[in-house]
């Protein structure tokens, strides 16, 4: 009987190390900051502060929305919300490309490959040209390190 025991302990043992081992953390830090501003009707090129350094998460290498979200300072919502960020492997690129988006068009993309990625605004690009307020566009690639 403790032969059994010891089997199944080992045996649970190892099929639960590769579910830990499937999570990974990377710490990421924005290089530049740069975009679009609405001025007097027309767009002008502008640069902006570069944000925080972040954290971005994958299980089983696909990037967790709860990450993405931490990211553009969104709390935590269900993934089945309306409001959580979807996230999928680009069409036509290495499996490691991912993309996420959520319901405003603010997008992440970064790959575990080469460990870089950008995140996009661009909903102000979207509203009519006679608005007198638009939102910034703005893109901000980041290069991560593995934790």
């Amino acid at each position: 009987m403790k032969k059994f025991v010891y089997g199944l302990v080992i045996a649970c043992g190892i099929a639960v190390t590769p579910a830990l081992a499937q999570t990974e953390t990377y710490a990421c830090q924005y290089v530049e900051n740069g975009g679009l501003v609405w001025e007097d009707g027309n767009w002008r090129v502008g640069r902006f502060n570069t944000g925080n350094p972040f954290f971005l998460k994958t299980e089983h290498g696909l990037l967790t929305p709860e990450s993405v979200g931490e990211v553009f300072g969104q709390e935590s919502v269900a993934r089945s919300s309306p409001l959580a960020y979807v996230c999928t492997p680009a069409v036509g690129i290495e499996p490691t490309h991912q993309s996420c988006i959520n319901y405003l068009g603010t997008a992440l993309s970064f790959s575990t490959t080469s460990l870089a990625g950008t995140v996009a605004m661009l909903t102000g690009g979207t509203q009519p040209k006679g608005d007198s307020r638009k939102d910034t566009l703005h893109v901000a690639p980041f290069v991560c390190t593995k934790v």
